[in-house]
C-alpha cells in the first residue's frame, strides 16, 4: 500500500523509536467523508487498513476522536488496540481506559428531555432531525433549505437557554462556499 509506505518512511524519518507520538482524528470529513445523514458515513476499507496497521506501531499511540457516541464510532471505525473518545471527549475508551464524564452522566434524564421537545418543535420541518447520542444530542439542519436555518438556529439557541448552566451549545460546521452545510 503506497500510503502506507510513505507514512511509515515519515515516521522512521521523524526518529520515533525512543519517543512517543500521539495521533488523533476526527471521523465525519476526516476519516470517512461527509454523509448527508450520520448513518449514511462509512469508513473506505483503505482508511481502516491504514489505521489498523498505525494501530500497531510501536511508538504511536492512535486515537479517534468523535462527536458521535463512543459506541457509534467505534462500531464506525471498529480498529482493535486504539483509543475512541464519542461524544466530544465526554466519553473515551481503549486499551487500558474507560472513562466517562461524570456531569455529562448526570445530565442525561435533562438532554433525554430536551431531544424530546426539541424533536417536537422541528417536526415537519423540511431536512431537520435532532440525534440524541446519550450524552450530547445534535439538531442537524444540513438537508434543509438555506433560508430555514437561522430559524432553526434561534429555536436551539432558545429551547438551550432555561439550562444554560448545566448545557452548552457547540455549533457544527459554518456555512460557507465550499464548506458543507451546518448540521
Amino acid at each position: 500500500m503506497k500510503g502506507w509506505r510513505a507514512l511509515k518512511a515519515f515516521l522512521e524519518r521523524a526518529g520515533l523509536p525512543g519517543r512517543r507520538l500521539l495521533v488523533s482524528l476526527d471521523f465525519d470529513g476526516t476519516l470517512a467523508p461527509l454523509a448527508p445523514r450520520p448513518k449514511q458515513a462509512r469508513l473506505p476499507p483503505r482508511t481502516r487498513a491504514l489505521l489498523s496497521r498505525l494501530a500497531c506501531w510501536p511508538s504511536l499511540r492512535l486515537s479517534i476522536v468523535s462527536g458521535r457516541s463512543l459506541a457509534d464510532v467505534k462500531r464506525h471505525v471498529a480498529v482493535p488496540g486504539i483509543h475512541y473518545a464519542g461524544n466530544h471527549g465526554l466519553e473515551i475508551e481503549g486499551p487500558d481506559l474507560r472513562w466517562r464524564h461524570a456531569a455529562a452522566r448526570t445530565a442525561r434524564p435533562l438532554v433525554m428531555d430536551l431531544a424530546l421537545a426539541l424533536r417536537e418543535r422541528v417536526r415537519g420541518m423540511r431536512g431537520v432531525f435532532v440525534e440524541d447520542k446519550g450524552l450530547t444530542l445534535s439538531v442537524h439542519y444540513r438537508l434543509a433549505p438555506p433560508a430555514t436555518r437561522p430559524r432553526i438556529r434561534g429555536l436551539v439557541v432558545r429551547a438551550l437557554r432555561p439550562h444554560a448552566r448545566r448545557l452548552a451549545l457547540a455549533r457544527g460546521l459554518p456555512d460557507g462556499p465550499g464548506r458543507p452545510a451546518a448540521r
